[in-house]
């Protein structure tokens, strides 16, 4: 199992990943953890289900179809990050954040 932590702003926030057979499963959480979305990416296309209440499926969605066109694994991508009293401009932080830990992630894949 590997990990990436980062800072977003004064949010922290934890990449996880294992390989599962030819896959991939990767879990993104900051705050108090939690399952919000799921998404699947294979062979270029993408799924996702998101809790109800929860607003993780855009980073999940994103993320999964990413490591899985670059990388062409099948990814499942998790994602549950909470933060009371989170600001619009922190939302856009920990999702540039979130780019940059999938980025490093695929590079080390690729090695």
């Amino acid at each position: 199992m590997g990990v990436i932590e980062k800072k977003a702003g004064e949010r922290k926030l934890f990449l996880k990943w294992r390989n599962i057979g030819d896959g991939l499963l990767v879990t993104l959480t900051g705050g108090d953890e939690h399952i919000g979305a799921v998404a699947v990416g294979n062979s270029g296309a993408c799924s996702v289900i998101t809790l109800p209440g929860h607003r993780d499926d855009e980073i999940a969605h994103r993320q999964a179809g990413r490591i899985n066109r670059k990388t062409g694994m099948d990814t499942v991508f998790l994602v549950g990050i909470h933060f009371n009293n989170i600001q619009p401009d922190e939302i856009r932080k920990i999702c540039d954040t979130a780019e940059l830990m999938v980025d490093e992630l695929i590079d080390i894949i690729e090695e």
